[in-house]
């Protein structure tokens, strides 16, 4: 049933419950899918992270080898 709250009208009843629910239940499994792509994101980000740190020393000497020359 339609409610008039000032000049807004809200539309209530089962309808209005069940797309509440499915809303609930999209916007739940988006936030899931977020948290495991974070998830995923860092430890990326950690391996990347260690493989530059072991082969900065490399890259350090690479760099000294051509302002060198």
């Amino acid at each position: 049933m339609p409610e008039t709250a000032g000049a807004t009208t809200c539309v209530t009843g089962p309808a209005t419950d069940e797309f509440s629910a499915h809303l609930a239940e999209i916007l739940n499994g988006q936030w899931l899918g977020y948290q495991t792509f974070s998830a995923q994101t860092a430890v990326l980000h950690d391996g990347f992270m260690t493989a530059l740190n072991a082969s900065s020393p490399v890259i350090n000497a690479a760099i000294r080898t051509l302002l060198d020359c």
